[in-house]
């Protein structure tokens, strides 16, 4: 098996752990966390069966309507996995209502997480951020990956080893790459402002497009499925996210993006253009179904608890929109867009700040267990290399030009943004120990 680590990037600068991919001419200056990348274990069938779920984690007291919902979602969802050997699932956020969870270890974990109980189900749940995680201590539920690999080692369930992070599944006949977003730093407008004042500042939203645009680019998988919280099309309550059209849309059009599994509208759809978006938002909570405007027309649309279930083939995926009581509702079956030959081929020119031409992602040839077991590879801050940024001779042509005033307000602001954001830096040294994921390092 192989182990591919995902870059962080940032604009102008790409950096992997201490090594730098391809030569930026500029010094690299990293500050943030680095992006895990999973490799799926390599011992499936021909067929690859995967549940996804959104909007599941009623609190039995708040919500104990919902709370039944959850509980009868996951004995379906428990049956279906029996029958198609589902390998994984995919937790699409609002993981724990109404306001996330204080710690790894709190009592929400086993409220939520003990409803998918079925033996079938002691599977990966590979969980993306929701709006209403962000309320509570957001790095609680990146530690609490690292707490139960600590503990229970092969059968750790919960996975999310970064705010996003991809996972990799390879074999001889059919390959697949899962790219999971954190949506409410995405599109931090559309999030709540009690749970905006936990998110982070807008340089991780753009280090996330940046880390994204790459890794779809570079991507070579037959099958490529992005996954987040926020829809980019609705038929729920919240309505089409603008922001997400606008960023997030063209990308999956470009490079050949298959699927977008999302939740957050408490309604189940199907938006189907190039790429399919398959809404599973109504693992506890129901919306009424809305059409909007700056909507594609919805193939499907119903407000109904339920979850989906999905079947990749080499040639064929066929996912499945199945309701709380087991009844299926909807399918859609589709080929893999880049045999189709349309999106962008694997192997085109990337051209995202960062990256000089022929730049590729680093495979790390060591420290893979064998067996293909999940890895995580630690992440450690690259050191300042020196060197005159591309920022400062701009002043200094502003000032040899006669704006000096200007100059010398702008490199004020430029110093003080600077002096915060070395305030604010998330810095983790060892990702196997996860006590300051997600902490701004002031405050640990």
């Amino acid at each position: 098996s192989s182990f591919c680590v995902s870059p962080l990037l940032r604009p102008l600068q790409c950096v992997m752990g201490s090594l730098r991919v391809g030569a930026p001419r500029s010094p690299a200056r990293v500050g943030l966390l680095g992006v895990a990348a999973l490799l799926l274990p390599a011992a499936l069938g021909e067929e690859l069966s995967f549940l996804a779920i959104g909007d599941y984690g009623c609190d039995p007291r708040a919500h104990p309507f919902g709370y039944k919902a959850l509980y009868d979602n996951g004995q379906e969802m428990g049956k279906v996995a029996a029958q198609s050997n589902s390998s994984f699932v995919l937790a699409i956020g609002d993981n724990f209502y109404q306001n996330g969870v204080q710690s790894p270890s709190s009592k929400q974990w086993e409220q939520v997480m003990g409803k998918f109980s079925a033996p079938s189900l002691q599977v990966p749940f590979y969980a993306v951020m929701g709006n209403h995680d962000w309320r509570g201590k957001p790095e609680a539920q990146v530690q609490r990956h690292y707490q139960e690999r600590r503990q229970l080692g092969a059968q750790a369930r919960w996975t999310m080893p970064h705010y996003w992070y991809t996972v990799r599944h390879e074999e001889e006949d059919q390959d697949v790459l899962l790219v999971f977003l954190d949506t409410p730093i995405l599109a931090p407008e559309e999030t709540e402002q009690s749970a905006r004042v936990n998110l982070p500042g807008f340089e991780q939203r753009l280090n996330q497009l940046a880390w994204l645009e790459h890794v779809l680019a570079t991507a070579s998988e037959t099958w490529v499925i992005v996954v987040g919280h926020y829809p980019v099309y609705s038929a729920g309550d919240h309505g089409p996210s603008a922001t997400l059209i606008a960023d997030i849309a063209p990308m999956l059009e470009k490079y050949g993006v298959d699927a977008y599994f999302s939740g957050h509208d408490h309604v189940m759809a199907a938006f189907q253009t190039n790429w399919t978006q398959v809404v599973v938002g109504s693992g506890c909570k129901l919306n009424q179904v809305h059409e909007y405007g700056a909507n594609p027309d919805a193939s499907w649309a119903a407000s109904v608890f339920g979850f989906a279930e999905v079947k990749l083939t080499k040639g064929q995926m066929t996912t499945t929109w199945v309701d709380s009581t087991g009844r299926r509702m909807y399918s859609v079956e589709q080929a893999p867009r880049r045999k189709l030959g349309t999106g962008t081929k694997p192997g085109s020119p990337f051209g995202a700040p960062g990256l000089g031409a022929g730049a590729s992602p680093v495979t790390a040839g060591s420290g893979v267990e064998s067996g293909g077991s999940p890895v995580v590879a630690p992440y450690v801050a690259a050191k300042d290399s020196g060197g005159i940024s591309t920022g400062l001779v701009v002043l200094c042509l502003l000032l040899a030009f006669g704006g000096g005033w200007t100059a010398a307000g702008l490199f004020r602001k430029i110093s003080k943004k600077r002096t915060e954001a070395k305030q604010q830096v998330w810095e983790v040294t060892n990702l196997t120990d996860a006590a300051t994921v997600g902490h701004p390092s002031s405050e640990l």
